[in-house]
């Protein structure tokens, strides 16, 4: 699979099939068949940078010629190879959840933020239960944290703190370079506003930080 993201990939895939990559015919979360080069990739209309994106999977006898040619269609599109940690400073400047690191089997969509992709009105397994919790008073939540200073770094397991009081731990850190500091997503325990003051410690210091409901990138979608 090669993971095509950023705001001109429309336009570099555009350069390698034929295929109508508009909103209107190519929707976000939509897959296709395209041809592209020898290959007729899967195209997944889907990107956990935050940004336009798209994955391509095909079989491995195609992909180096694959690669290839996005390569060369992006040479003049400023297109850069992105690692691990590229990854992961723009899915959490997004707000975008991992799991087994930020939530797993024991977490609820709603105390997790993903309430909004929940279809209570189809029958499936768990929906009663999660109609009840859908009502529930949230006893904690996983919101979006951003270091107030540029110097210190987020990894995980970082103790946040409202005054004395540690009321959550960081699920995910990295440093977000669109936002210029480091950012994570943290569990918070208890009636802490989203807009509350709060500090994060890293390394036995108190950093003032900022929580929140919304990404600190794109917080409209």
């Amino acid at each position: 699979m090669l993971h095509l993201a950023g705001p001109r990939s429309r336009e570099l895939l555009h350069r390698l099939t034929d295929a109508d990559l508009s909103d209107d015919v190519f929707p976000f979360l939509s897959a296709r068949r395209i041809e592209a080069g020898w290959a007729q990739p899967w195209a997944l209309r889907v990107s956990y940078t935050g940004e336009l994106g798209w994955e391509l999977y095909v079989p491995t006898e195609f992909v180096a010629d694959l690669y290839e040619r996005v390569v060369e269609a992006g040479a003049d599109l400023d297109l850069r190879h992105a690692g691990g940690f590229a990854f992961d400073g723009l899915r959490l400047e997004r707000g975008f959840r991992s799991w087994g690191h930020d939530m797993g089997p024991l977490d609820d969509p709603y105390e997790v933020g993903l309430g909004f992709a929940v279809r209570l009105d189809k029958d499936f397994v768990g929906c009663d239960a999660l109609r009840e919790r859908k009502e529930a008073p949230r006893v904690r939540r996983l919101l979006s944290v951003r270091l107030d200073d540029p110097a210190p770094m987020l990894w995980h397991a970082e103790s946040v703190l409202s005054g004395d009081e540690r009321v959550g731990h960081v699920t995910s850190g990295a440093y977000g370079h669109t936002l210029g500091s480091a950012v994570g997503l943290a569990w918070v325990h208890g009636e802490v506003s989203p807009d509350a003051p709060v500090t994060v410690e890293v390394r036995n210091r108190k950093v003032p930080a900022t929580i929140s409901s919304k990404p600190f990138y794109l917080p409209a979608g």
